[in-house]
């Protein structure tokens, strides 16, 4: 029997079918019901307590929260990564261009136009890494803002009532796995672009144009600024190169965690998959115990009243005088002439003469699987047999 004396005050909503409160939770349905829904259609269902229901999916809920903070780190520095590349790009492309035009200063209006075609090429270049850079932050800046309107919703959902989180839970986990496959593309993508699209400074149009200045007959002091501005460009080549072997190193790196990620993230699924089996296997479990227990009680009735009899002896002989004195005495007292009756082998409550098996049985059965026939109280695994009768005692003595 489900108690909410103490529970959390539950919403007000109403089920459509009955009229009455959702103040029940079935397990196997994943269902808010009401008394009348367990009565019926889940009279063989698991019922939890809805407010240890409320206790873990909120949990479950704050645990999604907290583990999109690596997530939000690791693109935050993904993030600055880029826009620091960025910026160390276009200052490096910055240098490389006032070093050609100081090289082109000094040589001869016939290398104006060959100046021009170096200055044009490399603005093409750095346009496409620029552009490439401006895609991933727009890209990371998305992901980052799906993950603050995620925390966003959630910090909103937790603020509602139990049946609002309880019915809002699985929701919340499928927008929760959409943002973190999201996140872990954008992580994994971030990287791709710039590898396909490095600046080659030593690409064969540079190659041709040095040939073609060390052609131009301007003498010996033009050949050597010449070679002097190639050999300048050529060491900004291969300086930009190991700045974006770094870069790569670093995607790597962050590829690295995000697979780490992924794995605690699925041995996490798996556990809790691993739980949910475990729970149905139990749940079925018991539901195939108690209905042997129901089949063997109605076989072998005898055999388990002498059972009962037999493994405690002592205790019954003793309930059964202290309540055979005490009906005596009452007998005396008001003078009651008793009509015949049935007595329960267990607590030897009397019943009348014509009461139905159905319920003197179940009275007896309720004393086997250690219910109190009185207030329904589950005998607890701590609780022995003396303390759990004495319990039952108690009813009898204050009906009495």
């Amino acid at each position: 029997m489900i108690h909410h004396k103490n529970s959390r005050k539950m919403s007000s909503a109403q089920c459509t079918e009955h009229n009455k409160a959702l103040d029940m939770f079935c397990d196997p349905c994943d269902l808010m019901i009401c008394s009348k829904c367990f009565l019926s259609s889940h009279s063989n269902h698991r019922i939890l307590e809805t407010e240890e229901v409320f206790r873990k999916r909120k949990g479950r809920i704050q645990d999604l929260i907290e583990s999109t903070k690596p997530w939000q780190a690791a693109i935050k520095e993904n993030t600055d990564g880029v826009r620091s590349s960025r910026q160390s790009m276009k200052e490096t492309a910055e240098a490389i261009k006032a070093k050609i035009a100081e090289t082109f200063k000094e040589w001869s209006d016939d290398l104006e136009t060959m100046k021009q075609m170096f200055q044009r090429r490399v603005d093409e270049e750095i346009g496409q890494l620029m552009k490439v850079f401006d895609d991933h932050l727009a890209i990371l800046n998305s992901a980052m803002k799906a993950i603050n309107d995620l925390k966003t919703e959630m910090n909103i959902t937790l603020s509602k009532d139990t049946m609002t989180i309880v019915q809002l839970c699985g929701s919340m986990e499928k927008s929760y796995e959409k943002v973190g496959k999201k996140a872990n593309e954008t992580m994994a993508i971030s990287f791709v672009a710039p590898k396909a699209l490095r600046m080659n400074i030593s690409a064969p149009w540079m190659e041709e144009a040095i040939q073609n200045i060390k052609l131009v007959e301007h003498g010996k002091e033009t050949k050597s600024s010449c070679a002097r501005g190639v050999s300048m460009i050529v060491e900004e080549n291969e300086s930009l190169q190991r700045a974006i072997d770094d870069l790569q190193q670093k995607a790597m790196e962050y590829q690295s965690i995000i697979e780490d990620i992924e794995r605690r993230k699925e041995e996490i699924s798996y556990q809790l998959e691993d739980e949910r089996k475990t729970n149905e296997e139990l749940s079925h479990e018991m539901e195939r115990i108690k209905e042997q227990v129901k089949v063997e009680w109605k076989t072998h009735l005898d055999d388990l009243k002498a059972k009962i009899v037999q493994t405690s002896v002592d205790q019954m002989e003793s309930v059964v005088r202290h309540f055979e004195n005490k009906r005596k005495s009452l007998s005396r007292l008001l003078d009651i002439h008793e009509e015949p009756s049935k007595l329960c082998p267990i607590c030897n409550k009397s019943f009348p003469i014509d009461v139905a098996d159905e319920v003197f049985e179940n009275h007896v059965m309720d004393h086997v699987e250690g219910i109190c026939p009185i207030c329904r109280m589950t005998k607890g695994e701590n609780m022995s047999d003396d303390d759990f009768m004495r319990h039952v005692n108690k009813h009898y003595e204050a009906d009495e």
